[in-house]
């Protein structure tokens, strides 16, 4: 009795650090580029909320360190980290490359490596769409990916594909050239990545959607009487817009975009009780910025000023049937744009605003109106590279 019981202490005493800090395992981040921390504490967070936990990157670079020196050249395959992560106790390994594509758009392969078989079970991926240097976005896209990596559900291109642990061989000439063919079968991989993505890659540029705007508007028109006295029809009214808008992004955060739209809707006089109709078409040249707020979810602001043409007919008894209106017109507009896992935009929800400004009105007793519209937008986009 007293030894069964001394066994499960003893038992509970091994497993106990396991259980208390998780499951150990390193992580080599192979890039040109400076990657901040801010992605590594990422990458952690998400491992420690899925029972994993990072082995300490100064007791890894020792490590490394010790094995450089004991072959004698840089420690960078991995049989050489299956190697080291065995001396540290590590079950597995996450290595991430990292390679610049823009200055926005990086891509990053995630590959897991499982000690016990020495194969790398699982990959994933992606690109980042931001600069290096948007932490907050940087660690929820660590977060994010690593996540991913380890579910149940990742469908990734490259799974399961098995990375063979070379045995020793006598000459290291040997070696490299065995080592050489997986060097070129990777490349290769790559390169099929990149033809995979090219369509996403330079989405930041150019962005071609399409939109449908709903709202109300307040309409008013100035008459002159016969004794040449001013008098203001003011009508309510309510509208539907189609638009196809072009943006092209001249920095990261800041684009010019182009719009043009078609209306239809309803307005009825105040004084009358008229029932009228209009038909509107609208041409926008405008800026817009976007502040990210991370990697799937962007806020943004555009302000655009164009030229308005519309036509108001009366469907009432009056001897005015049509009055034909055109000026300027001034929109603005704030919204949420989301993104899909590549980082491409699919569609934004807004408000917005216009002011048009009618000058000149065909209408020989009329010299002046105005329209102020407030509608709700939904964007979708079909085009983006």
């Amino acid at each position: 009795m007293f030894l069964k019981i001394f066994l499960i202490f003893l038992i509970f005493l091994i497993s106990f650090p396991l259980l208390s800090k998780g499951i150990p395992i390193m992580l080599q981040i192979k890039s040109e580029e400076s990657i901040p921390v801010d992605f590594r504490d990422g990458v952690e967070e998400a491992l420690t909320e899925m029972n994993f936990t990072l082995v300490d990157q100064k007791a890894q670079e020792e490590a490394l360190k010790e094995q450089t020196e004991q072959r004698e050249k840089g420690c960078y395959d991995d049989e050489c980290l299956v190697d080291t992560g065995k001396m540290l106790a590590a079950r597995g390994l996450i290595v991430v490359e990292v390679e610049k594509r823009d200055e926005s758009i990086f891509r990053f392969k995630f590959r897991y490596v499982d000690f016990e078989t020495g194969t790398t079970t699982k990959t994933k991926m992606t690109y980042f769409n931001f600069s290096l240097l948007k932490y907050k976005e940087l660690n929820e896209f660590g977060k994010s990916i690593t996540k991913e990596l380890f579910s149940d559900n990742t469908k990734s291109e490259n799974i399961q594909i098995q990375q063979k642990v070379i045995p020793p061989i006598e000459s290291d000439k040997k070696t490299e050239e065995i080592k050489k063919p997986e060097k070129k079968e990777d490349s290769n991989q790559i390169n099929s990545n990149n033809n995979a993505k090219e369509i996403q890659l330079s989405h930041d540029k150019l962005k071609l959607s399409i939109g449908l705007k709903a709202g109300g508007n307040m309409t008013d028109i100035m008459f002159l009487d016969e004794q040449g006295h001013e008098t203001w029809a003011s009508f309510d009214g309510r509208s539907i817009m189609l638009d196809f808008e072009l943006i092209y992004n001249l920095q990261k955060y800041l684009g010019v975009y182009i719009l043009g739209s078609l209306g239809v809707g309803s307005v009825e006089r105040f004084e009358t009780s008229e029932s009228n109709t209009f038909k509107a078409v609208n041409i926008f040249l405008g800026l817009r910025g976007d502040y990210f707020v991370n990697f799937a979810l962007s806020s943004y602001l555009k302000f655009g000023i164009g030229f308005s043409s519309a036509s108001l007919k009366n469907d009432s008894n009056s001897d005015v049937d049509v009055i034909y209106l055109s000026g300027p017109v001034l929109e603005l507009e704030a919204g949420i744009t989301y993104f899909n896992s590549t980082g491409s935009p699919i569609f934004d929800l807004g408000l917005g605003i216009t002011s048009m400004m009618f000058k000149d009105v065909s209408l020989k007793n009329s010299t002046k109106a105005n329209t102020t519209q407030v509608y709700l937008s939904f964007r979708y986009y079909f085009m983006s590279k």
